[in-house]
């Protein structure tokens, strides 16, 4: 059996202070272990983390349109819309320009501008001109050249024409057989006023003319005559 050698107190009292500091006071790699990667840099600290920053960029380019959708199913079918007569809002906006369109014929009535007699309204430019200019003129304006049809008519027309003293072309010329004449669109007269002994050119005179007293005479068409329209 080995021989043994007492222990110094001395030396006993150094190891116990040394025990007592490691077990208090480990070691940095034996308590955190080995740290690397990102958790090093998050504790060591990045020189560059603690510089000051600049402004944000300006925001870059839309990037390009996807690609449309699959189209989705129809919906379901509306409820019938309202009849134009049954929508109380546009009864009031008819009922208005009706209102308006009455007022500005009677206005012009007045003056002998217009005339309305029936379903027809009898207008005049108040200048004269020949009678294929006022075809062209009451063309132009979605009408036609004057062509009364009753005495109603014929008597509306004469009050313009009395009104400007001066006669007025009508929409009858005569045909291919000299003395017959007849509407524009080839129909034949149905109501005629002609002035006693006329129509006598005869194939001179194709054209028709009111006198101031309403009745009618053939003349060459070239004269300048009242323009009176019907529409």
């Amino acid at each position: 059996m080995p021989q043994t050698h007492p222990v110094p107190v001395w030396r006993s009292r150094r190891v116990a202070a040394a025990t007592r500091h490691r077990l208090f006071h480990p070691p940095a790699q034996l308590c955190l272990g080995e740290v690397g990667g990102p958790a090093r840099q998050a504790l060591e600290g990045s020189p560059k983390s603690w510089e000051p920053q600049g402004p944000p960029g300006p925001p870059g380019r839309n990037g390009p349109p996807g690609q449309p959708g699959p189209k989705g199913e129809p919906g379901p079918k509306g409820d019938p819309g309202m009849s134009p007569y049954e929508d109380p809002e546009l009864k009031n906006i008819l009922k208005e320009l009706e209102h308006r369109i009455t007022r500005l014929e009677r206005a012009l009535a007045l003056n002998g501008r217009i005339i309305i007699v029936g379903d027809k309204l009898f207008a005049t430019t108040e200048k004269t001109d020949d009678f294929d200019n006022t075809v062209k003129i009451c063309r132009a304006a979605q009408g036609s050249i004057a062509t009364p049809m009753n005495k109603m008519e014929n008597d509306a027309v004469m009050s313009m024409v009395e009104k400007f003293n001066t006669y007025a072309y009508l929409g009858i010329t005569e045909g291919r057989v000299p003395g017959e004449f007849h509407f524009l669109n080839g129909a034949p007269l149905n109501y005629t006023n002609w002035y006693e002994g006329e129509p006598k050119g005869k194939g001179a005179e194709r054209c028709v003319e009111m006198y101031l007293d309403g009745t009618w005479n053939d003349k060459i068409c070239n004269k300048y005559r009242l323009s009176v329209c019907e529409f």
